[in-house]
């Protein structure tokens, strides 16, 4: 039996995919002026994937929802994003909305999971869930907020994804991290180099388990919400 792996959920480096470690690498689909790495997923692709385009990218009159959604139909594509609202960079938060319901159509219609970008618009994105009812799972990726953000969230139906800032010193989002009930957590890299087994070994001391019991849950997350066994 192979052993259970570490998952990163959500990462803009190749990573590993192997016995040890899975790495789920983030792409923006091409467009004109892209402001994060674009990354041609090649065919076949050894890390699984997920696709979208970032807030910071979204050029107007660049944006073909029809090419995504081809994109997105391809097997090794496990995920829709990221994609998401930000209200410090990017073009007006109006036209960021309309490639975000675009990115949450498409999600609901290749029954995949929806990455999301947010930066002080968690009122528009619960919102958003609310209106839309959408079937497939939403999450959070980067997570940073405190507990009564992540409280609101989880009682939203969001999943949240914690990453490097986990390592540093915030007492609100450690508490976050303790309180997040263990079947809607995930961990990630996004754009950092420390290694996801250095965030497992921190994650699950600060909730006072073992690495093995927190691999078991993300695990667990990851098949129900992705749909994905292989080498898990």
């Amino acid at each position: 039996m192979a052993p259970t792996p570490f998952i990163d959920v959500h990462s803009h480096h190749q990573g590993p995919s192997n016995d040890q470690t899975l790495t789920v690498v983030s792409f923006s689909v091409p467009n004109p002026k892209p402001q994060t790495p674009y990354l041609k997923p090649q065919t076949p692709y050894p890390n699984p994937y997920t696709l979208g385009v970032h807030p910071w990218d979204i050029d107007p009159l660049g944006f073909s929802p029809d090419e995504l959604r081809s994109l997105a139909l391809h097997p090794d594509c496990i995920g829709i994003g990221e994609t998401g609202l930000d209200k410090l960079r990017g073009p007006d938060l109006n036209i960021q909305e309309v490639v975000f319901r675009e990115h949450i159509k498409i999600a609901e219609e290749v029954h995949k999971p929806l990455i999301i970008h947010c930066v002080r618009s968690w009122d528009i994105i619960i919102g958003l869930k609310k209106e839309l009812k959408p079937t497939v799972p939403w999450i959070i990726h980067g997570y940073r907020g405190n507990s009564s953000r992540s409280g609101q969230l989880i009682a939203a139906g969001f999943y949240l994804s914690f990453g490097a800032a986990l390592l540093g010193g915030d007492p609100g989002l450690r508490k976050s991290w303790i309180e997040c009930p263990a079947d809607r957590l995930f961990l990630e890299t996004d754009v950092s180099t420390e290694p996801v087994s250095t965030l497992y070994e921190h994650g699950a001391r600060l909730r006072n388990i073992p690495v093995s019991e927190l691999k078991t849950y993300i695990v667990s997350n990851f098949k129900r919400v992705f749909r994905f066994h292989a080498n898990t």
